[in-house]
């Protein structure tokens, strides 16, 4: 049975050539998809969820089981959410290869993305009345996270979508959130 994955296109890719080995990534976990039976609909969210599941995921000492739950949450079935761990491990980060035996992944290291004063973000985010059920660790977290995703070249629209879906945000208040994170971005 084929599973279909119906989202919206965000963005057109622009081909560089420092991101040719990305591309070829991209293509590769695509391609693992639709040998595991996906229709793809919309690469630029399949790309970015994937990323997301590494970085943001495992990159920060998530369990597969957290992550399994926080996909289900989002809308994917049981099924879908490990075939999307299993092939984005798979494919961008094979460092957490022990995680899809349900094994524990590596503890992050100590380089990532920069930013600046990540205490002053976290008021602005609660200023703005968004994600107030966040611990400040965790806001500050979502920040890094943005500054990664733009540094690895991720379309804003990408990233919009990916606090949409990840924390319920409307497309305005994710937005913002891109918007006012990439402004402290170094």
């Amino acid at each position: 049975m084929l599973v279909s994955v119906a989202v919206v296109l965000l963005s057109v890719v622009l081909a560089v050539p420092a991101q040719a080995d990305k591309g070829e990534q991209d293509r590769q976990f695509l391609a693992a998809l639709m040998s595991a039976g996906w229709t793809i609909t919309s690469a630029d969210v399949l790309v970015g969820k994937a990323h997301q599941i590494c970085n943001e995921g495992f990159g920060h000492g998530v369990t597969r089981q957290e992550m399994q739950t926080t996909l289900i949450s989002w809308g994917h079935s049981s099924r879908d959410a490990s075939t999307l761990i299993d092939k984005s491990i798979g494919v961008y980060c094979p460092q957490y290869a022990a995680a899809i035996s349900g094994g524990t992944a590596p503890s992050p290291g100590s380089t990532g993305p920069t930013y600046a004063d990540g205490d002053a973000f976290t008021e602005e985010v609660h200023e703005h009345g968004i994600l107030r059920n966040l611990y400040p660790d965790h806001v500050v977290q979502i920040l890094a996270n943005i500054c990664n995703h733009a540094s690895e070249g991720l379309s804003d629209g990408a990233i919009v979508s990916l606090y949409m879906d990840g924390y319920g945000l409307s497309q305005r208040d994710a937005s913002w959130l891109v918007a006012a994170a990439q402004a402290k971005c170094d």
